[in-house]
């Protein structure tokens, strides 16, 4: 048995037999963590689908907002409900939207509820798709051959493998159990680097766009595509914003729009000190003992901290100034890399980012191995510190809450945190590398690939092996 099983190994792909090992081991790595909290059990829930009814997350804090806006009120939205009932919801009211849309034909929040998880579950479908779409693609820019190596066995065992990675990735599975509306956003990133890879940066924008309006820090990105001269995908991104913004006002109120300043400004200057928020703002909140660690305080925000504060908004500053200002090479500015950098700064740099907000590391992992594995840009260490990212940025380690009351060790809870800001140095690795494929633009790459194949279709490619 097992030389049979060694003779199929060896007939497979170096690429293909390296995800398999990872995959084997990735796997390894839940199972000696049962008993807590695991990757494997969200992946479970998602199968089965025994979170659709049951996870709300998002929901129940947004229809209870909603419910606020159509009833007789006097008080602003945000004053009420965020800063005397303590309830935590912290999203702009262009978020309201499309579930303002659907309670207008199903007024049942349980069968609302069942509809959104629903989407969610497709949406996480669709991401995990895309992603293994855009792995194919990058592989076929960077690499001067074509991705069949071997056979369509290869390519089979290829794809299966890589949506087995999918959702065994932690920030993805965790935003569905929850009943999170980041699931979208997830989804929405990657669509918005697919169709930025197919030079349609207008569907690229509009993608942003409607991420914008469920997470205006993502404003960035319009900021970004200005300043990189992206006229058609900033255009885009505009339109969906101000109609947005328009059918909220005129819905719910101006007043009631501008209120949700003072919700970012308070969330900026305390944050959160529970370990799932993977930023600067939680580390610092846990490295000073500054809020509850290990508990999640549904109605209480970590006590302002001006160590806390400062130390968080420089580092944010140096992430989204590095990002908009093009620290790579002017040949890959407005590319594909330059588009992930501004995205995951975005992230990286909110005072919150919960470890749901890293599902788009996934996409970015997905475009950046074919990369690294052509062009290792760190020297020996390349693939050493990739794997660690991504097993970090994968798996949830609870193990390592155990140091939460261990002074200066209690930064180890941070590891996804420090998982992204080394995808980070990945992308910036790359993007100031002369003489790449990236800088005469990978997307011209894959597009002349795409003219000689006829395009990409769901099926899988017999020459390409792209799914």
């Amino acid at each position: 048995m097992k030389n049979i099983l060694a003779e199929h190994f060896r007939k497979l792909s170096p690429i293909t037999q390296g995800l398999l090992i990872f995959a084997i081991c990735n796997l390894g790595i839940n199972l000696t963590l049962i008993g807590h909290e695991t990757t494997l059990q969200h992946t479970g829930s998602f199968l089965t689908f025994s979170r659709i009814k049951l996870a709300h997350d998002s929901w129940e804090e947004m229809s209870r907002a909603l419910e606020y806006l159509q009833s007789n009120h006097e008080t602003l939205i945000y004053s009420q409900l965020f800063f005397t009932d303590k309830v935590k919801f912290q999203y702009p009211l262009t978020s309201l939207l499309p579930l303002f849309l659907l309670k207008q034909f199903i007024p049942d929040y349980q069968v609302q509820l069942y509809i959104l998880n629903f989407l969610s579950f497709i949406a996480i479908i669709t991401t995990a798709i895309f992603a293994v779409r855009i792995f194919n693609l990058s592989l076929n820019s960077f690499f001067a051959t074509p991705s069949s190596e071997k056979s369509r066995v290869d390519v089979v065992i290829r794809t299966f493998l890589l949506l087995l990675l999918c959702f065994m990735f932690y920030p993805l599975m965790k935003a569905h159990s929850l009943g999170q509306i980041q699931v979208f956003i997830n989804c929405c990133f990657t669509l918005s680097v697919w169709f930025w890879l197919k030079r349609q940066e207008h569907i690229s924008g509009i993608l942003v766009g409607l991420m914008i309006l469920i997470k205006p820090q993502y404003v960035l990105i319009a900021i970004w595509g200005v300043l990189r001269k992206r006229y058609s995908f900033a255009i885009s991104l505009f339109a969906v914003c101000l109609s947005g913004l328009l059918c909220s006002a005129f819905l719910f109120g101006i007043s009631n729009l501008l209120d949700y300043v003072s919700v970012l400004n308070f969330i900026s200057r305390t944050g959160e000190g529970f370990y799932a928020n993977q930023s600067m703002n939680g580390l610092l909140n846990r490295l000073l003992f500054n809020g509850n660690n290990l508990q999640w305080e549904r109605h209480v925000f970590a006590p302002f901290n001006s160590i806390v504060y400062a130390g968080a908004l420089l580092v944010s500053a140096l992430l989204v100034l590095g990002a908009l200002s093009g620290f790579v090479r002017r040949s890959s500015r407005g590319g594909v890399i330059d588009f992930m950098i501004i995205g995951l700064s975005c992230t990286i740099a909110s005072p919150v980012a919960w470890e749901h907000h890293y599902g788009i590391l996934l996409v970015i992992f997905s475009f950046l191995l074919p990369y690294i594995l052509s062009q290792p840009v760190l020297g020996r260490t390349t693939m050493f510190f990739f794997v660690l990212s991504y097993t970090l940025a994968s798996n949830f380690l609870g193990i390592f809450n155990r140091l939460a009351y261990v002074p200066v060790l209690n930064i180890a809870q941070s590891y996804l945190y420090i998982a992204a800001l080394t995808a980070l140095v990945f992308l910036y690795r790359i993007g100031d590398r002369p003489g790449q494929a990236h800088d005469v633009s990978p997307e011209e790459d894959v597009r002349l690939k795409l003219e000689q194949e006829g395009g990409f279709g769901v099926v899988l490619n017999e020459r390409s092996g792209v799914l």
